[in-house]
């Protein structure tokens, strides 16, 4: 208690005496600054945040994140911790405070840490540690990165299969895209592939919808092929990207882009295709 009102009391001094001048051209932020200076913490993390986000300021921004943090603000730690490491590249008080937030229950603070581990220290015994971390609290993409980490690193594809299971039973999408991949390609089970392809497509997921489409024209069957590959004009591909690839890669002729336009309609997807061939 007597921590917190000596650390008020500095706040207070220290902001009467030396009031940011550029406040005077926002008026609500001047206004936070008044509030903060008594102690109300949200006004704290609303002004770190104006300073983080509008002025650019990235000292400002932690003191006042800071303050916020020590007055009881949730996720002044976390937004901190972003702060030191997409904007001042330190990843020791990036995860300094990232653990901190993850000690007062946010759910994406694990998840983070995760990320540095895995993809700035090469640390995958933390990485692991800390998606599975991010997964008990809700976050769905620690299952799904976790996935990812057991398959295309450590290439253990049955642990990655569990957690792409989980990532999905979680509602991520590509989740049950991996899932395809693993067992298309990997596995070489076409069958379960393809309904797992399927599922995530049924749930618009893109990159699902093409590998359905690359997968049936492997097996010859380029009208359910092209169909697929039909409804990516929906799915970050234009019609002219699509039809150059059916009729310059693929080599089909008019009579199998007319079927395949036509299958494409109804085909258990979110968006379909209806632009025509021409």
């Amino acid at each position: 208690m007597l921590k917190k009102l000596f650390l008020l009391l500095l706040l207070l001094v220290s902001s009467l005496n030396a009031m940011d001048a550029r406040l005077n051209n926002y008026p609500d932020a001047k206004a936070l600054h008044v509030m903060a200076s008594k102690g109300n913490a949200d006004s704290a993390y609303d002004l770190a945040i104006f300073y983080d986000e509008t002025l650019n300021d990235n000292n400002k921004a932690i003191y006042w994140y800071k303050t916020s943090d020590a007055m009881g603000a949730s996720g002044a730690a976390y937004n901190l911790g972003y702060l030191y490491e997409k904007e001042l590249k330190d990843n020791t008080n990036a995860l300094k405070w990232y653990k901190k937030a993850a000690d007062q229950g946010d759910i994406k603070a694990p998840l983070a840490i995760g990320l540095i581990y895995k993809n700035d220290y090469k640390d995958y015994d933390n990485a692991i540690k800390w998606y599975k971390k991010a997964s008990e609290v809700g976050n769905k993409s620690g299952a799904y990165n976790l996935g990812s980490l057991y398959e295309k690193i450590i290439k253990d594809y049955d642990k990655a299969i569990i957690w792409y299971k989980r990532a999905y039973s979680m509602g991520h999408m590509g989740g049950a895209n991996n899932l395809g991949y693993v067992y298309y390609v990997i596995k070489e089970d076409t069958t379960t592939g393809i309904k797992w392809y399927r599922i995530a497509a049924k749930n618009g997921e893109g990159t699902a919808i093409k590998n359905l489409g690359n997968a049936f024209h492997e097996q010859n069957d380029n009208i359910q092929g092209a169909a697929y590959i039909f409804a990516m004009a929906n799915y970050g591909y234009s019609k002219d990207e699509v039809l150059d690839f059916l009729k310059n890669d693929w080599k089909l002729d008019r009579e199998t882009l007319q079927k395949a336009y036509k299958l494409q309609q109804t085909l258990d997807i979110p968006k379909h295709y209806t632009g025509g061939i021409d």
